[in-house]
């Protein structure tokens, strides 16, 4: 199997039913590029499921810009602030954080000073 293979990721979208509890609605799966208007999301799913190759994939977009959570909090550049930017790896940073909340909230900062037309987590 050639290395340049990719299998395009469909997803869930996690709403809420009746009582205001939210759940994954798995009879609606879209295609990941079907999101690529939505101003902000969150990919969640398990270790080794693809994530970092779609966001790879989908920030191959013009306009976009892939990023680990690392570099993205670690580093100032310019060139992010009129991109969507898809930020990889917040796991990995909060993996090496006392308080979960730190890595969050410095994220959410560099957005807040950013403002980007987009984001991805």
């Amino acid at each position: 199997m050639s290395s340049d293979y990719f299998s395009p990721r469909s997803c869930c979208e996690l709403k809420k039913d009746e009582a205001g509890r939210y759940v994954i609605d798995r009879n609606h799966p879209k295609p990941l590029e079907s999101y690529r208007d939505e101003p902000a999301y969150v990919l969640l799913g398990q270790p080794g499921s693809g994530k970092t190759t779609a966001f790879k994939k989908e920030a191959e977009q013009p306009g976009c810009e892939y990023i680990t959570a690392r570099d993205f909090i670690a580093l100032n550049r310019e060139e992010w602030r009129d991109k969507t930017l898809f930020i990889d790896g917040l796991d990995e940073v909060r993996a090496i954080r006392k308080d979960d909340l730190i890595a969050f909230d410095e994220i959410r900062a560099k957005l807040d000073q950013l403002k980007p037309p987009g984001f991805r987590i």
